[in-house]
């Protein structure tokens, strides 16, 4: 409806510009051709076109290459130009990132395969790292902190790839050039269970460190003791 609002009022813009252009001697046009001649003549003021010679031999032959396109132009095409011009420039696109990432989700088709395995390939890897950093041993986790890094390192080999063949793989084209959808769904997921992993290996050294803290503060403590004795 908003659409449809504007080229109404485009409609009436139009029709002002034409009247004001025309004037009131030519809405009457008198009652004769020479009288609404006149009027319109008065109204709109023709571009006079000054040709030499060889142009109008040129014209004549069929050959108007070198004639001005804008002077055959009707003075009402550069009204309505401007007046469409005005209606689709307040169609902008999203502005805000929360409107990006509306476009973005509505872009997408949430039950096709390809996105649910991606997102599967994700929620496994996330549990695969929680459960290395509860459980797993020094060696398994820095095995698997090197498996994310090589894989997002080949995330822009993956992208080329799927964008070749993304007809076998998606129902539309998922695989920009910038490898946006590459980045939102494969990298960034993997690069936020890198940064649980580091947090991980931070609060095992810190508490490291207060163990070996306590360990001195109590042999110094045992030191005074046997001195004191």
């Amino acid at each position: 409806s908003g659409i449809v609002d504007q080229i109404i009022d485009a409609h009436h813009q139009v029709y002002n510009l034409v009247s004001g252009a025309l004037g009131p001697d030519g809405g009457s046009g008198g009652g004769d051709a020479a009288g609404g001649g006149a009027g319109y003549g008065g109204g709109i003021h023709q571009k006079e076109i000054d040709l030499t010679p060889d142009e109008l031999e040129e014209l004549a032959n069929g050959g108007g290459g070198s004639y001005d396109d804008e002077n055959m132009k009707s003075p009402l095409e550069g009204m309505a130009e401007q007046v469409m011009g005005d209606i689709f420039h307040g169609q902008v696109g999203p502005q805000t990132p929360l409107e990006h990432l509306d476009a973005f989700r509505s872009a997408i088709q949430w039950t096709e395969p390809l996105i649910v395995a991606l997102l599967l390939f994700q929620l496994i890897m996330f549990v695969v790292t929680v459960y290395t950093i509860r459980r797993g041993n020094t060696t398994s986790r820095f095995g698997l902190l090197v498996s994310i890094v090589v894989i997002v390192r080949c995330t822009e080999r993956f992208n080329e790839y799927c964008g070749g063949r993304w007809e076998d793989l998606a129902t539309q084209n998922y695989f920009d050039t910038n490898g946006i959808f590459v980045l939102l769904f494969v990298a960034l997921p993997l690069l936020g269970d890198c940064v649980l992993m580091v947090i991980g290996f931070m609060r095992e050294a810190s508490a490291l460190l207060v163990e070996v803290k306590s360990m001195e503060l109590k042999q110094k403590q045992k030191k005074k003791k046997e001195e004191e004795q």
